[in-house]
C-alpha cells in the first residue's frame, strides 16, 4: 500500500507466526509498525521483519501473561497518533 496514514502501530506478540500475517496485513495502511516479540521460537520475528516492521525483543514480565514493555515507550512511536494491539485481531 503506497499511501500510508500517519499513524504508529505496536503489536506485542510471542509464537504468532500462524496469526501475524493477516494481522500486519489490517494494519498495512500505517505509516509505521513496531512488534514488540517476547522471544518466539518460531517464524513471527522473521515475518514482522519481512513484512517491514520495527523488531524489538523483549522478555515476558513477572506475571508470566503480559510483558514488562507492554506500555510502548512513547519514544519508539514516530507519529503522534498511535494504537497499541494488544488483544487478537
Amino acid at each position: 500500500m503506497d499511501d500510508k496514514i500517519p499513524l504508529s502501530v505496536a503489536i506485542i506478540t510471542k509464537n504468532e507466526a500462524n496469526n501475524l500475517p493477516d494481522c500486519l496485513k489490517s494494519v498495512a495502511f500505517a505509516e509505521q509498525i513496531i512488534v514488540v516479540d517476547s522471544h518466539s521460537s518460531d517464524s513471527t520475528v522473521q515475518i514482522a521483519s519481512d513484512f517491514g516492521c520495527e523488531v524489538f525483543v523483549e522478555a515476558w514480565g513477572k506475571a508470566g501473561s503480559s510483558l514488562v514493555s507492554c506500555n510502548i515507550p512513547i519514544d519508539l512511536l514516530k507519529l503522534v497518533y498511535g494504537k497499541t494491539i494488544t488483544d487478537r485481531i
